[in-house]
C-alpha cells in the first residue's frame, strides 16, 4: 500500500486518488445525464420533432414510449453514476465496474453514435458525444492501468 501512494498517475495524483477521481468524475456526469434525460427531458427537446413532449402529454402513445424511453435510459445512466460513487469509497475492488462502464461508453457510446450518424442524424450534435465517449474510455484505462504499477 505504501508503494501504490508514491506512484502517480499521469496527472501526478496517487493512483488510487487518480481511479477514485475517474470514478467521480463518471458518476456525477452519468447523473447529470439522469437529470437531463429523466426529469428536464432535454435530448427529446433537442433531437426530437417539435412539439413531441406535448403530444405526449395529451396521450399520443408513439410520442409516450419516446418519452419512456428517454426516461428509462436516465434511470439506468443515474444508477451507473451512483454506483461509481459508492463504488469510489473502496477503488481497489472496483475494477470490474470500472471496466463495465468502459465497455457501456463504447457499446452504447461510440457504437450508438456512429449507428446516428450512419442513419443520417447531424454529425455536429453527435460529434460532442464522441469525444467524450473518447475521453472517458481512455482516461478510465489510464486510471486502472495506473492500479497495477
Amino acid at each position: 500500500m505504501a508503494d501504490e501512494m508514491h506512484t502517480s498517475s499521469p496527472l501526478g495524483a496517487p493512483v488510487t486518488k487518480w481511479l477514485k477521481i475517474w470514478m467521480r468524475t463518471v458518476g456525477t456526469f452519468y447523473v447529470f445525464l439522469f437529470v437531463a434525460t429523466a426529469i428536464l427531458k432535454l435530448p427529446i427537446q433537442a433531437l426530437a420533432p417539435e412539439g413531441t413532449l406535448d403530444q405526449a402529454a395529451n396521450g399520443d402513445g408513439v410520442a409516450m414510449f419516446l418519452v419512456d424511453t428517454w426516461v428509462i435510459l436516465g434511470l439506468a445512466i443515474g444508477s451507473i453514476g451512483v454506483a461509481l460513487w459508492v463504488a469510489s469509497r473502496n477503488v481497489a475492488e472496483a475494477s470490474v465496474l470500472v471496466w463495465t462502464v468502459i465497455g457501456f461508453e463504447l457499446i452504447w457510446g461510440i457504437f450508438s453514435d456512429i449507428y446516428q450518424i450512419v442513419r443520417g442524424h447531424p454529425i455536429e450534435k453527435i460529434i460532442i458525444w464522441v469525444v467524450i465517449h473518447v475521453l472517458f474510455i481512455t482516461t478510465g484505462i489510464l486510471a486502472l492501468r495506473s492500479t497495477r504499477n
